[in-house]
């Protein structure tokens, strides 16, 4: 982990023992109120930020974000999970990651196929194996355009891969496994 997440565990648990020092203190001798309260506000402040930089793809080991190299094509082994809005150009699915050349994976992709060469429209569930380039999610065209980014990013996307029938080497049955 990064040395901010631990900086930032040390000082909730120095927080949480001076909280429970001062609850101590407090019913022996109400005279010592030692700033109770806004201990119990920075330590609610320290719990949030911990939890959220836990959640955060650079700091999960197997997140694919930690596994792919921007610019090279990557074997993506993944299981769709719902269709999104289609577009004029693309049939647009939400999938989850299994695996990443051939190392054990997880996180959530948004999976772009060109309407052109696509005769059969994916369902959740189905595994795909596919090899491709994976992108970060990009900024928005023109100005004042609505950021998807963020909204992907609420539902845990945060990378996108476009791909041609021909770019899916095999269909997976979920029965196999």
């Amino acid at each position: 982990f990064p040395e901010y997440l631990y900086l930032s565990v040390i000082a909730l648990s120095l927080c949480l023992g001076y909280a429970f020092l001062s609850l101590i203190l407090l019913y022996r001798y109400p005279i010592l109120r030692l700033g109770l309260r806004s201990t119990l506000y920075i330590c609610t402040l320290l719990v949030g930020y911990t939890l959220y930089a836990l959640h955060l793809p650079k700091n999960i080991p197997d997140h694919i974000e930690n596994h792919y190299s921007e610019g090279e094509k990557d074997l993506v082994y993944l299981k769709i999970l719902e269709n999104q809005r289609t577009t004029n150009y693309y049939h647009q699915y939400v999938a989850k990651v299994k695996q990443l050349n051939h190392t054990q994976a997880r996180g959530k992709i948004l999976l772009r196929i060109q309407k052109k060469d696509s005769l059969v429209v994916l369902e959740p569930g189905q595994e795909k194996l596919i090899y491709t380039e994976i992108h970060p999610l990009p900024h928005p065209v023109n100005p004042f355009a609505i950021d998807m980014r963020s909204y992907y990013k609420s539902l845990g996307v945060f990378h996108r891969v476009t791909i041609t029938d021909d770019a899916i080497i095999k269909s997976i049955s979920s029965d196999s496994k």
